[in-house]
């Protein structure tokens, strides 16, 4: 004789398996949406760096031009014999510290590129991997 094998008490079951099943994809969702939303303010932090040290370099090297147009304007006065030579070092002792702050304001400019394209997804090899050297 064949047996009928209706499932009448596993409805609270299925309904509790279901209920679950919708509470973990809900829980997926929030993860994700709150992955994305981090990636993306971390990617706007770092373009307002990037930003702000362009600015930055940008008045550094204005000072620096600055400075060395003096430092030019007084060796000539030196090679004239206006001025003596001490000033004419004292001028140049300003230009390499403009220059060195302003080599500093790159060095910080190419970290935060990096550090965007790093945000971005990577994307970027170190030359010394590339090489073998590391």
């Amino acid at each position: 004789m064949p047996a009928i094998h209706l499932p009448i008490f596993t409805g609270g079951r299925l309904r509790a398996n279901l209920r679950s099943k919708v509470a973990a994809f809900n829980e997926a969702v929030y993860a994700y949406n709150e992955l994305v939303l981090t990636a993306a303010k971390e990617v706007a932090d770092q373009i307002v760096t990037v930003s702000a040290i362009i600015e930055g370099f940008q008045q550094q090297n204005a000072a620096f031009e600055d400075t060395h147009a003096q430092y030019e304007l007084l060796f000539s006065r030196y090679v004239k014999g206006i001025d003596n030579y001490l000033t004419v070092l004292d001028s140049e002792e300003e230009v390499l510290q403009q220059r060195f702050l302003l080599v500093g304001l790159y060095m910080d400019h190419l970290h935060s590129v990096l550090n965007l394209i790093k945000k971005l997804g990577g994307g970027y090899v170190s030359q010394k991997v590339v090489l073998g050297i590391l």
